[in-house]
C-alpha cells in the first residue's frame, strides 16, 4: 500500500477508474484501496461533471493553491463554497473580500501627497 497526502477538500486532477480525465475536489479518501472520491468540477466526459467519481491515487495530483485577486474571482469562489456547503471556506472568502474592499476604499479616499 502506498501512502498519499490527499485529504478531504484538496483540489486534484487525475484519471478515474474508467479512464476519464477529471478535475475536482476530494470528498473522501480510502487509503486501504488507494482511491478517493472526487466531486467532478471539470472532465473530458461531460456526463460526470457535477457528480462524484472515484480516482486512483496513483493517477492523481494535488492542484496548486491559487489565491483570488479580483472581486469576480472572490464572488465565484464564494458561490462555489455555498454550492459545496463549506461554511468555513465561505466565511474565510467573505472576510478576505471585505478586507480587500475596505483597503480599496481607504486608498481611493486618501489623496496622494508629494513630500
Amino acid at each position: 500500500m502506498a501512502l498519499y497526502a490527499f485529504k478531504k477538500g484538496d483540489w486534484v486532477k487525475g484519471t478515474s477508474r474508467d479512464g476519464e480525465l477529471v478535475r475536482g475536489y476530494v470528498v473522501s479518501v480510502n487509503q486501504l484501496q488507494d482511491v478517493m472520491k472526487v466531486y467532478v468540477n471539470n472532465s473530458d466526459n461531460e456526463k460526470i461533471i457535477g457528480k462524484e467519481t472515484w480516482l486512483l491515487m496513483k493517477t492523481a495530483e494535488i492542484l496548486p493553491i491559487v489565491s483570488p485577486s479580483s472581486e469576480d474571482e472572490f464572488l465565484f469562489l464564494i458561490d462555489l463554497s455555498l454550492a459545496t456547503r463549506d461554511y468555513e471556506w465561505f466565511m474565510e472568502l467573505t472576510e478576505k473580500l471585505q478586507t480587500k474592499k475596505e483597503l480599496k476604499e481607504f486608498f481611493i479616499q486618501q489623496p496622494l501627497r508629494r513630500k
